[in-house]
């Protein structure tokens, strides 16, 4: 049965029980999200028709059984009848046409307007905001979760509006999108084609790079972890063997970034005292000012993550190598069986980096993990395990 006026017909008195509600609205739901298909009745669409223990199932059938015959909803189109099988497992609920302007009117749920269609009406009318009338925004349109897209665009415009003095991406994004500065972490490249004052105003942000300088630098030593970090810094201070080596905690940066040795987009915050003429000499260095020579080592977790940023830093610090101490202090655990497997400490999706520039990792530290799956922390490795002359 179809209706012709399906606002005149009231809904069945059953209409609130939980499993007609999810029933009904599961179909708009459908509808909604441009997938309008039949649904078919099994333990994940209906699972209460198939919770026998409840003594409702019988009942919950013929509900649905009145809204195909009586009010017209759907049809049922039943599969083949298979002995000991409820008949209504595996069956097809085929919405009617003119059934889903009855079911909004009984559910109160108003068609929804298709977002691309908003989208384009809420780009439209903010185009004197962007550059070519919001051309890289109807390109493609940008679903958030909870928000409209009339709000998405909007935070947008409002970016076009306040971006008239320097302010580097993570700002703006906070100022205009919910207070999310990450939000525009991967648009980077869209908002600079969408507002017109990118250009000028949208600056970006250095690289805050932690050191601890030697009294001399003689050598520069990259360490991962912040921990290990602290323990060779107390070593520097005290006049230990790292008393000649520049150490740079390289968790913030990981190495990855074709910047780092840019003047301008580099930051250095020191952890200790230093003189100022040793800083000079390194950040000469580190700029390629010159042709000073300084080698440096990088120590960090012996795993696929720990090798990759190996293999990073080497991109941007061509003579880098393995910290021998570190990593000779971390095969003895390894030896010893004090290490973990990749599923038991969530590794799992860590991915081989490859051959690297370091003879000591593709010779010794690479073919270990490849062969054994097995992982050893940073953080293991006390300061008494380094020997600096071996």
């Amino acid at each position: 049965m179809t209706m012709s006026e399906p606002d005149l017909r009231p809904p069945p008195a059953y209409l609130h029980d939980p499993f007609v509600s999810v029933l009904l609205n599961t179909l708009l739901n459908h509808i909604d999200k441009g997938r309008a298909r039949p649904l078919r009745v099994n333990n994940k669409t209906l699972p209460a028709l198939f919770d026998y223990s409840s003594g409702n199932t019988d009942y919950y059938w013929s509900l649905i059984v009145d809204l195909a015959d009586k009010y017209g909803i759907f049809l049922i189109d039943l599969a083949r009848a298979r002995p000991g099988v409820e008949v209504y497992e595996k069956a097809r609920l085929v919405l009617q046409p003119d059934a889903e302007s009855l079911l909004r009117d009984w559910l109160n749920r108003p068609r929804m307007e298709p977002y691309t269609v908003s989208w384009n009406r809420a780009v439209e009318r903010n185009a004197p905001y962007f550059m070519a009338d919001g051309a890289a925004l109807l390109a493609k349109p940008i679903r958030r979760q909870g928000q409209t897209a009339e709000q998405v665009v909007d935070g947008f415009a409002q970016a076009a509006k306040i971006l008239h003095e320097p302010m580097t991406l993570r700002t703006l994004s906070a100022k205009c999108f919910w207070a999310d500065s990450k939000f525009l972490d991967s648009r980077e490249d869209l908002v600079r084609r969408l507002l017109p004052t990118a250009a000028t105003h949208l600056i970006t942000r250095p690289l805050l790079i932690h050191i601890a300088m030697a009294e001399t630098t003689e050598q520069v030593l990259f360490i991962e972890n912040q921990d290990t970090f602290l323990q060779l810094l107390a070593l520097q201070c005290c006049g230990s063997l790292c008393s000649n080596t520049t150490l740079v905690n390289s968790a913030g940066f990981r190495g990855a970034s074709h910047r780092i040795r840019q003047r301008g987009a580099t930051q250095f915050s020191h952890v200790q005292p230093y003189n100022d003429e040793q800083f000079q000499t390194f950040q000469q260095w580190w700029f390629n000012e010159g042709s000073l020579y300084i080698p440096c080592y990088f120590w960090g977790d012996l795993d696929f993550s720990g090798m990759a940023i190996l293999a990073a830093l080497t991109q941007s610090f061509a003579n880098i190598t393995a910290w021998q101490p570190g990593y000779k202090a971390m095969l003895s655990y390894h030896s010893r069986g004090l290490c973990h497997s990749a599923e038991a400490s969530e590794k799992h999706r860590q991915i081989d980096p490859g051959a690297v520039h370091c003879i000591y990792t593709n010779t010794f530290l690479l073919p270990l993990l490849r062969s054994t799956k097995k992982f050893v922390d940073q953080e293991v490795v006390s300061m008494a395990d380094l020997h600096f002359n071996e």
